[in-house]
Order: structure tokens, then sequence, then C-alpha cells
């Protein structure tokens, strides 16, 4: 084969092999890796804003580091509201702005190699002007 049509050849093909080897490391990974990993967050720390990270191991096949989520609720009375996302970059750290005298609640999630998710248990945090308690 000429060298031209070998080049042209393997930017087509390379991408796909690519793709298929990904593939075929999480259908691997999916048929080993039946447990979750173990999630941890942080006390949340700042005053009306709190810095938060998490980490979380998994034996088998690792953890996606741009694979975390967090989530926050507030409460609201005697009950708390529904979770909802905190905007962050997708890595281990989000930072969270909060209303001042607002006790909020924060959990982590990460997912591993084969898909698999799991949360860290809850923390809690009070938003103040001039101090955060951490932990309540």
């Amino acid at each position: 084969f000429p060298e031209p049509l070998l080049k042209e050849e393997a930017a087509v093909l390379m991408p796909l092999a690519y793709r298929r080897v990904a593939e075929l490391f999480v259908y691997f990974y999916r048929q080993a890796d039946r447990t979750a990993p173990r999630v941890t967050l942080a006390a949340p720390l700042g005053n009306s804003a709190a810095s938060l990270e998490a980490s979380a191991s998994d034996e088998v096949s690792g953890v996606d580091r741009f694979g975390y989520e967090f989530e926050y609720r507030i409460q609201e009375g005697d009950s708390w509201s529904a979770w909802r996302v905190v905007p962050s970059s997708g890595g281990r750290a989000a930072a969270f702005d909060g209303v001042p005298g607002e006790l909020y609640s924060f959990r982590a999630t990460a997912v591993d190699a084969a898909g698999n998710r799991a949360w860290s248990a809850p923390r809690e945090w009070r938003a103040g002007k001039s101090g955060a308690y951490a932990g309540l």
C-alpha cells in the first residue's frame, strides 16, 4: 500500500480503535467491579461561602477524578428542602455561597470507572457573616 493511503486509513481507523478499547475497558470493569466507591465529604469551611472538598476510593476500578458532584439542601423549619446540585467544575472541590443564618446540608457523590455511584454522609453548615458553624 502506498504511504499516503496508509496514513489516510490510519486517520480514519485509529479513532475507532481508541473508542472500542475504551468501551472494552468500561465493559471489563463493569463485570469485575460491582461495588460502589467509598465517598467522604470534609466538613464545610468558610463564613458566608462554604468550601467543599470530597475524596473517594475504590479498590477495583478506581475513581474518576472528574466524576464528583455536590448537592445541598436548606433547612425549612423542622424539615429539609429537596436536594439541589451545587454548580462546580466537576472536580473534587466546589464553592457555595450561602445566605447568612441559613442552615445547609451538603453531600458529595463519586463514580468509579465501572459506573458505580455512591454518596457521602451529609455534612451541615450554617452560613454567617462573621463565622460559620460546621458539623452541627
